[in-house]
């Protein structure tokens, strides 16, 4: 069981101490998943959703998976395990896309960046200080 961190549920318990309910709304992602799973386990085709922990789906379908293929398991009920599985990683690497920051500048074809670049900024010498000065090099004399 997860540990309960936030003030407004620990009040609500506090206020009416109903732990039943409030673990049933914590496990119902999971819940969700196995259920899933099971139609897939009884020869129909389970649906991952955003809504279930799709982490724990995954897990729970790849081991269905092991599980039934070590066990002699039909093949039809392998396809509706895996199918499920590829489904639900397609929907989590969504998800992680769709809340993934925006890429920073692309390297271009010759290796600098093509997109915007911010530098530091450019602040002014303190009053009475002048920029040391840059040192001269010699140009190169070729024969």
């Amino acid at each position: 069981m997860a540990a309960i961190t936030d003030p407004n549920v620990i009040r609500e318990l506090l206020a009416l101490p109903d732990l039943e309910q409030h673990q049933d709304l914590e496990s119902a992602r999971r819940e969700a998943a196995d259920r899933e799973i099971d139609l897939c386990l009884d020869g129909e085709q389970g649906l991952p959703s955003t809504y279930m922990d799709l982490g724990y789906a995954i897990q729970r379908a790849d081991q269905e998976v092991c599980h039934a293929e070590i066990g002699g398991a039909d093949d039809d009920v392998l396809q509706l395990l895996r199918s499920f599985c590829g489904q639900a990683r397609t929907l989590q690497q969504q998800q992680m896309a769709a809340s993934a920051p925006p890429a920073g500048p692309t390297m271009g074809p010759l290796g600098p960046p093509t997109g915007p670049v911010a530098g530091p900024p450019i602040m002014p010498p303190p009053d009475g200080m002048t920029p040391p000065e840059m040192p001269v090099v010699p140009a190169r004399m070729t024969a």
